[in-house]
């Protein structure tokens, strides 16, 4: 590697003179437990991979960058790295390489690059060990991989991207992180010990699958920049899966993806508990079409479970007097919490409840609502709005860009991601997923509060206005039926 020794000096000297630092507090400012590591880059006696630490930990400060000397230091090592940390990492066991050839990641609307699909067609036991790679068009690829050849994807993404690029990045990964083939990871360094440090180069993709003769076959995919990458065939397969697991075993991993959600493949009632728990006098930040199941008083509930198809499935009789307690006591806590709950939804999603009964997640056994129902429903809420201090609604001034997927934070619990439109049926595949890493969860409560809200909805006044119109037009529809019959 060119002397990064060097570099890396002088990059550390530019950022202490630019941003008035000491290295004591460069080193609280980039993270690290002690000054070792700082003192070590600036003697210039610092390792590659300590440095390549270094360099990613500044990359995710860029405002310690922003004077001419440190940004023109800090561009010429992520030239210098990006460059040559793929082929020294092929090269640390003497790999032998066929000749790299470009291939395009590019996704344009719903087309992906056939590129970058052909690349990997017809190729038995796939297995795709993702390193970063979080960019919109690499996204839409793997979803369309894994839908199509039904391979797995093990994604292992820093924290700092967690709440940078993963943040930006969220709704593009909302295809895939519900799929059962999908094994997201965060990392985080813990240790200056400079071994810590991944030897995998950032944006790197590894594909193992069977090739002819049944042997094991690698690809190396190494990204230039969201749109194209270098793809290499590694030949010391075994040595570079040793490298990659060795590396991975290294990192403090935190799942992505939580599974306790998924309890409602096993059991309706243990999801409902679990719901509850996470609801139970928590504070409540949820994006969502329209009102939640929670959000309807439960004897309306039980009523068009009663009268819907849920008990037609032997056995249901007894798993609804088991629910009753649950959602009796998930609706008092609507009503009864001191914790704040404030609920974004879009007027759209109420005007087809309104008009239909239906929720934008209607359980599949429950029967539409009435028109009495639906004003109960309306009417009960607005009052508690008007009434408690606590519970808000907020309604969306323009839609536009805006997905039905529902987003729920639970304060000190999670980050709850539903697809839009689940009916919670077993057989439809129905999935969810729980976010847990706390830094997203405070991330996001930050973007709710104060981007989501301020900027896009209507203020308390306003949107109560739309509910009580909503309500209104539901009651003069009401009179006329009455009229006609």
């Amino acid at each position: 590697m060119t002397n990064l020794a060097k570099l890396g000096s002088d990059l550390l000297l530019a950022l202490l003179q630019d941003n008035n630092l000491s290295r004591s507090q460069l080193t609280t400012v980039l993270g690290y437990t002690s000054k070792t590591s700082i003192d070590r880059i600036a003697q210039e006696n610092a390792g590659d991979r300590a440095l390549v630490g270094f360099f990613d930990r500044i990359r995710h400060s860029p405002e310690l960058v922003s004077k001419a000397n440190g940004a023109r230091l800090f561009n010429q090592m992520n030239r210098i790295l990006g460059e040559t940390s793929v082929l020294e990492w092929l090269m640390l066991f003497n790999n032998q390489m066929e000749k790299p050839s470009h291939i395009t990641v590019r996704s344009i609307g719903n087309s992906v690059s056939q590129d970058f699909v052909n690349a990997f067609k017809g190729k038995e036991n796939l297995t795709l060990y993702v390193h970063g790679c979080i960019s919109p068009g690499f996204i839409a690829q793997l979803n369309y991989l894994i839908q199509k050849t039904g391979c797995r994807v093990y994604h292992y993404i820093s924290t700092s991207d967690a709440l940078s690029h993963l943040s930006k990045s969220v709704r593009c990964l909302f295809p895939i992180i519900f799929m059962p083939n999908y094994e997201g990871y965060l990392y985080e360094y813990g240790s200056d010990d400079p071994s810590i440090h991944l030897i995998l180069p950032y944006n790197c993709t590894m594909a193992v699958y069977t090739g002819q003769n049944k042997k094991t076959r690698i690809d190396c995919i190494a990204f230039e920049n969201d749109e194209s990458c270098l793809f290499f065939t590694v030949q010391n397969t075994d040595a570079i899966r040793l490298l990659v697991k060795n590396e991975i075993d290294r990192l403090f991993l935190k799942p992505l993806v939580n599974n306790a959600l998924y309890t409602l493949k096993n059991d309706y009632v243990k999801y409902l508990e679990f719901c509850e728990k996470l609801e139970r006098d928590h504070a409540i930040y949820q994006y969502k079409p329209d009102f939640g199941f929670e959000q309807i008083p439960s004897h309306i509930i039980f009523r068009a479970l009663r009268e819907g198809t849920f008990l037609s499935v032997p056995g249901n009789e007894a798993v609804l007097e088991r629910i009753i307690p649950i959602q009796t006591s998930r609706f008092e806590n609507i009503l009864c919490s001191s914790a704040e709950q404030m609920h974004v939804l879009k007027e759209s999603g109420l005007l087809v409840f309104a008009r239909t009964g239906m929720i934008s997640d209607h359980f599949w056994g429950m029967r539409p609502l009435t028109i009495e129902e639906r004003i109960e429903v309306f009417s009960t809420l607005i009052e508690h709005i008007e009434t408690g201090a606590n519970y808000h609604i907020f309604v969306l001034k323009d839609e536009n860009g805006f997905s039905d997927t529902e987003i729920t934070l639970y304060e000190d619990c999670g980050l709850s991601i539903i697809k839009p439109h689940t009916s919670y049926s077993l057989e439809d595949g129905h999935s969810e997923t729980l976010l847990q890493q706390q830094d997203f969860c405070l991330s996001f409560k930050y973007f709710f509060l104060h981007e989501l809200i301020p900027r896009y909805t209507m203020d308390q006044k306003g949107s109560l206005k739309c509910l009580k119109t909503i309500l209104s037009d539901l009651k003069k529809q009401l009179k006329a039926t009455a009229r006609r019959t």
